[in-house]
């Protein structure tokens, strides 16, 4: 069987409208040597029906249709089917450039990650994230506190993964994390790897929608208490990489959520806040780290 370079894996949620500029802008690549695989999760729209057109118009799309499960089930039904040597992930509702895979074929670096540009809802033109190019070894400390510090692992998009250590350390998304599922995937990555190289290309689009944005039906105990078992899993997981210094860096990461979403969300509501939520927010053991 012909050896492919990559594995694309895309799950599909109610994407109908989108999905076509995704898969075509995958399609368009200068490096031929990959796979699609689009996972649909159960949508309730026409997703499916686009699936099944790519798969018929192109050898290298696979359409797979699956039950409703959330995205880490779909991605990891992906991760079961994938063949190539590198795994990339792509959101059904943002596109790449033309030279998205090429940009990410450099070297044996067992993750590599480039930036994220911003479009949609609340985006000013030219928004995005682009990191200093760098290379990181798993055994630098240093390097990897400052990694872990940042924000370039709170999301699997715009990175290469390997997938002979995804399979060698059964490595899958946490299915029961509502949240911060991407975070955690990293983190656990980030502790079987050797090597990591960050490059400076920005060629992900990311499109935001004003549905992402933070809205006080949103905050409730099931979205607080989402956010405290990821961020209690990331915690536990980060011991294992830089122990005792990992409580600095979780002060951090937890603040700039608890700061920024919700308390600010809190503030800035036009709705009524119960003083319950407020309450319950304050018990959770992870703020009050903060």
């Amino acid at each position: 069987m012909e050896k492919i370079k990559y594995s694309v894996i895309v799950p599909v949620y109610n994407a109908a409208n989108v999905l076509a500029r995704c898969v075509e802008s995958l399609l368009s690549q200068t490096i031929k040597d990959f796979e699609i695989i689009l996972i649909d999760d159960g949508s309730s729209d026409e997703s499916w029906k686009v699936c099944k057109k790519f798969q018929e118009l192109d050898a290298r799309v696979i359409a797979i249709s699956k039950g409703n499960g959330g995205v880490s089930s779909a991605r990891n039904l992906g991760l079961d089917m994938a063949r190539g040597k590198y795994i990339v992930f792509v959101d059904s509702d943002d596109y790449v450039t033309n030279t998205y895979l090429e940009d990410l074929n450099e070297g044996e670096d067992d993750l590599v990650i480039s930036g994220v540009k911003y479009k949609g809802y609340g985006v000013t033109n030219n928004a995005m994230q682009k990191w200093m190019p760098r290379n990181i070894a798993r055994s630098d400390k240093k390097k990897i506190t400052e990694l872990l510090l940042g924000s370039e692992l709170n999301y699997v998009v715009a990175k290469r993964y390997k997938r002979e250590l995804i399979d060698k350390n059964g490595l899958l998304f946490d299915e029961n994390l509502i949240f911060g599922e991407d975070g955690y995937f990293n983190i656990q990555y980030i502790d079987i790897i050797r090597t990591v190289r960050i490059v400076d290309n920005v060629n992900y689009i990311y499109v935001r929608y004003q549905h992402e944005t933070l809205s006080t039906s949103k905050l409730n105990e099931k979205f607080i208490t989402g956010f405290e078992m990821a961020n209690h899993k990331i915690r536990e997981k980060m011991y294992d990489i830089l122990g005792k210094e990992t409580d600095n860096i979780m002060r951090n990461r937890a603040s700039a959520f608890y700061d920024n979403v919700i308390l600010n969300g809190i503030i800035n509501s036009k709705k009524e806040i119960k003083y319950s939520l407020i309450k319950f927010l304050f018990q959770q053991q992870e703020f009050r780290n903060t």
